[in-house]
């Protein structure tokens, strides 16, 4: 359909026609991103990024300055680089947006919950569980936080679950936190507040303001940790505003929505064990 195209029948013109796709976007997960742009296992690969040039000869050099610089993406001086704005036809590298269940929800979120709220003591488990089932959930659209199965399946929660605890962290969080780690729970909340909008009325002046929240979340968390530069999820962030203005708001291009799809596939799949799509 996108090479040759196809003959059909136009009833508001009496005549045939000659009929072509266009792909506007290729929606995946982003292990599927990966495979498509030859990025596998970018978490290990010395070339991670599958949307720019980022990339290292040896993997001992991901310490070096000039890697951080391009990770951040900033010259010497410290200043934001311009990326190309000139797309002609599709291009797998500029045409796979950033998703936002796995480089968020599953990514940076995941990360967060499973270092500081897993690694909770008993009696602060207990105080985070008592507050959670206190909140009033209406304006999160479920009907009950079912906090107990959150704390204790903190590691291997799905995108939903990390939208409740995303939603109700700065509430919960507060005293059972330090100061350091409050602030990039604080940052991080901040910034998914912009990326999980479903309308952008100003385009430039959201752009600007999600690529400030950005850059302080991922400023304050390599503060804490130089390790998290090793995280391809982490630097995927610095290119959701080139996705947002391309394809628009991120929860249009994201792939959440099919996931409810699984529970058919399963059942349907009668030569397995029902367990996976």
């Amino acid at each position: 359909m996108a090479q040759d195209g196809f003959a059909a029948y136009d009833c508001t013109i009496s005549q045939p026609v000659l009929v072509h796709s266009v792909v506007l976007c290729f929606l995946a997960d982003s292990p599927m991103h990966a495979e498509v742009t030859n990025t596998p296992n970018p978490g290990q690969s010395n070339h991670p990024c599958r949307m720019c040039t980022l990339s290292v000869e040896r993997k001992s050099m991901v310490k070096s300055k000039t890697y951080i610089q391009k990770y951040l993406q900033v010259d010497e001086f410290g200043l934001h680089s311009q990326s190309s704005k000139g797309l002609g036809r599709f291009d797998g590298v500029l045409d796979t947006p950033v998703e936002i269940l796995h480089v968020v929800l599953l990514g940076v979120v995941k990360y967060l919950a499973r270092d500081d709220i897993g690694k909770l003591k008993e009696k602060e488990k207990a105080i985070l569980i008592g507050r959670l089932d206190s909140l009033n959930c209406l304006s999160m659209n479920i009907n009950s936080i079912k906090a107990k199965y959150l704390i204790k399946h903190i590691k291997s929660l799905v995108g939903r679950h990390f939208k409740v605890i995303l939603q109700s962290a700065p509430f919960v969080l507060l005293d059972l936190l330090s100061s350091k780690r409050w602030e990039i729970w604080l940052a991080l909340c901040k910034m998914c507040v912009l990326i999980f909008q479903t309308r952008i009325s100003k385009m430039d002046s959201y752009i600007n303001e999600l690529t400030l929240h950005i850059n302080q979340f991922i400023c304050l968390i390599i503060k804490s940790n130089a390790h998290w530069v090793k995280k391809a999820k982490l630097h995927m962030l610095l290119h959701l505003p080139q996705s947002i203005r391309r394809f628009g708001p991120a929860s249009l291009f994201s792939t959440e929505k099919f996931e409810s799809y699984n529970g058919v596939l399963q059942k349907a799949s009668i030569h397995s064990n029902r367990l996976s799509p």
